[in-house]
């Protein structure tokens, strides 16, 4: 059936459209309603259970937001593109909530945004989205681009009518010398005087030399100093897409190998969900779905002193371990436990330590 799904105050709901004002925003009711801080992720496709019987409905027109709690919501939209732009929007809004300050910084170092300050989203074909834009930075902090050009044309108009005066003023000052004057004190040079006024002339290149390349040495010192502050902000504008991708990795969960003391090893739900990083049974029913968290199976992020690589810890020098690659395994220490995790392949292992040692200093960063 057709809902209309929109984004206000925070929240994300989805209610019945009005028969007379199909885009007119109805009242929510409790429900209906699920707080953008609760998203785990958006995934796109038919990938959900709720797209079992919807044989129908075409892939790239659908898309499932995952909730904490259990909680999922399936949507059908008239084309790719209007499935692509909802998308979007929710992980964006879903990134202002979590991360208020880095949206600010995002777009105040820009003119204008691209991206919807107050997106409306609508689930049916027939209505379409209305995406708000953001508003340009105001004027009153930008600099006119004049100011700089205008006090430096100043200058260059002032410097030659200052030479001009003071040339004008030593010819005035300085008298004419008379054939007499010239005369007297005239002197004949001698082979001594022609070596020194010589060696004085080559001191004088020697040093103008010296002070040319000490010039080129500071401009090239300059010029590196540059470039380094170049990569530096090169770096730092892709932080917060690295930051993003572990969060969506740890948010989003995956189905991990835990190694324990005793026992087989097993497949377990790992994620990250409000500073604890858990491990939990996977649901036959619907393996993607996260588990409760509970405290005997949680590690703190901000208290995690290491992760580790490969398989040192003890619990992967039992034989259960032993046909095991090293390379896709990986041991997070904690205060009061370890987790010793498998992965499927190295890539996904160096994946998931990136981003738990991220997670880690993200949260000890928090607290301090």
């Amino acid at each position: 059936m057709s809902r209309l799904l929109a984004l206000y105050n925070g929240q994300l709901f989805h209610a019945e459209p009005d028969k007379k004002n199909p885009k007119l925003l109805p009242v929510p009711k409790p429900d209906d309603i699920v707080p953008v801080r609760e998203i785990r992720t958006v995934v796109k496709g038919k990938n959900e259970a709720d797209f079992a019987k919807a044989k129908k409905s075409l892939d790239h027109n659908c898309f499932s937001v995952l909730c904490h709690h259990q909680r999922t919501l399936s949507f059908e939209v008239g084309s790719q593109y209007q499935r692509d732009l909802y998308v979007e929007a929710i992980l964006w809004a879903q990134d202002r909530v979590l991360h208020p300050m880095r949206t600010i910084q995002s777009s105040s170092s820009s003119s204008s945004s691209s991206k919807p300050s107050t997106p409306l989203l609508s689930s049916s074909s027939s209505a379409s989205p209305a995406l708000a834009s953001a508003s340009s930075a105001s004027s009153s902090s930008r600099v006119p681009a004049f100011s700089l050009d205008s006090s430096v044309s100043e200058e260059v108009k002032v410097q030659p009518s200052e030479q001009s005066k003071q040339e004008e003023k030593n010819d005035k000052v300085e008298p004419e010398s008379t054939e007499a004057e010239v005369q007297v004190g005239a002197k004949e040079e001698t082979p001594q005087d022609v070596k020194v006024q010589n060696q004085d002339q080559d001191q004088d290149q020697d040093q103008s030399q010296g002070q040319g390349q000490d010039e080129k040495e500071k401009e090239v010192e300059k010029e590196a100093e540059q470039d380094e502050k170049d990569k530096d902000q090169d770096k730092a504008k892709e932080r917060p897409d690295v930051a993003y991708q572990h969060q969506e990795l740890l948010t989003a969960g995956a189905q991990l190998i835990k190694h324990g003391k005793s026992g087989k090893p097993h497949a377990k739900i790992v994620a990250l969900y409000n500073g604890m990083l858990f491990y939990g049974d996977v649901d036959k029913k619907n393996p993607k779905q996260l588990p409760i968290p509970k405290p005997e199976s949680s590690l703190q992020a901000g208290a995690i002193r290491a992760v580790v690589k490969g398989k040192e810890e003890a619990d992967f020098k039992r034989s259960a371990a032993k046909n095991v690659p090293e390379d896709v395994c990986f041991s997070v220490l904690g205060k009061e436990r370890v987790l010793n995790l498998e992965c499927a392949s190295k890539a996904e292992r160096d994946m998931w330590v990136d981003a738990v040692l991220w997670a880690r200093d993200h949260y000890q960063a928090k607290s301090s």
